[in-house]
This record gives C-alpha cells, sequence and structure tokens, in this order.
C-alpha cells in the first residue's frame, strides 16, 4: 500500500489507526485477527525492489518482537536494530541479509 503523507508522525498515525482497526474487528469465521506492518520512506532515488525490500525488514522485525505492530524502516536502522537494506541482483525482496 502506498500512502501519502505529510511526515512520519501522519505515516504513525494512519497506519497504527488501520492496525487497531483490524484488531478491533470481528471477523466472519476468524474472528479477532492483528497485523503487523513494516512502513518504509519513498526518496526520490528509491527504486520499487529497495522500497519492497525495506519494507519487508521493518515487517519482518515486527513479526519477530511481538506482532501486531507498526515498524519504521528508517527508525530501526537509526536504532541499530536492524542493518541498512542492500539489494543484491537477483535477490528476491524478501531476501534480507538478517541471516
Amino acid at each position: 500500500m502506498i500512502v501519502y503523507v505529510d511526515d512520519r508522525n501522519d505515516a504513525e498515525m494512519t497506519f497504527e489507526r488501520l492496525r487497531r482497526s483490524i484488531e478491533n474487528h470481528a471477523f466472519p469465521e476468524v474472528g479477532q485477527v492483528t497485523v503487523s506492518i513494516g512502513i518504509t520512506e519513498i526518496r526520490d532515488t528509491s527504486i520499487p525492489v529497495e522500497l519492497l525490500g525495506r519494507a519487508d525488514q521493518a515487517l519482518y522485525y515486527g513479526k519477530t518482537h511481538g506482532r501486531n505492530r507498526v515498524s519504521f524502516y528508517e527508525a530501526l536502522v537509526a536504532s541499530g536494530d536492524i542493518p541498512a537494506y542492500h539489494h543484491s541482483r537477483g535477490a528476491p525482496p524478501s531476501a534480507s541479509p538478517q541471516g
């Protein structure tokens, strides 16, 4: 999903609202479900495979650190929680260098 927002705070509010809406909705036949969301910034130099790779790293981090959360790629890299994404030709975006 691509969403235009003015800043990271707006992105956090938007995706946190989506996450809560999903968490609080009673889905027929399955009941309650939760969602983890990985977010990255789109830059002028961004290419799709890098965007997907960065968002995938943030998503993977969220799923392995408690689930049901919104995780920002740039914040995770800045804090040292994940390494910066480096795309290698031929590798799918989900092949993140986390080992």
